[in-house]
C-alpha cells in the first residue's frame, strides 16, 4: 500500500514551477529527475496531468496495489479516477 506516492508534491511542483521550486526537497534526487522526464513524455503521449502518470505507475505492476491518495477536492478526485481508464504498461515506466 503505497503512501505519499505523489512525493509530497514533488512532481506536481516541478512541473508547475521548475527544478528550482524542488531543490531543496528530499525528493530532489537523481532518480526522481529521471522519473520526472519519463513523465512528462507520458503525459504529451496519453495527454494526461502528472497526477494520472505518478498514478499510472501504480496501476500496470504485476502485484495488487492499493495506493494511498488524498485528493482536495472533488475535481482532483474526478481526475485521479479517470487514471484507471487510460491503458498503461509495465513498459511505460522505468524498471529498476
Amino acid at each position: 500500500m503505497p503512501y505519499s506516492f505523489v512525493c509530497n508534491g514533488f512532481f506536481h511542483k516541478f512541473f508547475a514551477e521548475g527544478k528550482g521550486a524542488v531543490s531543496g526537497s528530499e525528493y530532489y534526487t537523481e532518480g526522481n529527475l529521471k522519473n520526472a522526464e519519463r513523465l512528462h513524455e507520458l503525459m504529451e503521449e496519453y495527454e494526461i496531468s502528472v497526477t494520472q502518470a505518478v498514478l499510472g505507475y501504480l496501476t500496470c505492476q504485476k502485484f495488487p496495489c492499493l495506493p494511498l491518495y488524498g485528493p482536495r477536492n472533488i475535481a482532483d478526485l474526478k481526475e485521479a479516477m479517470e487514471t484507471f481508464r487510460i491503458p498503461f504498461r509495465l513498459e511505460d515506466y522505468p524498471q529498476k
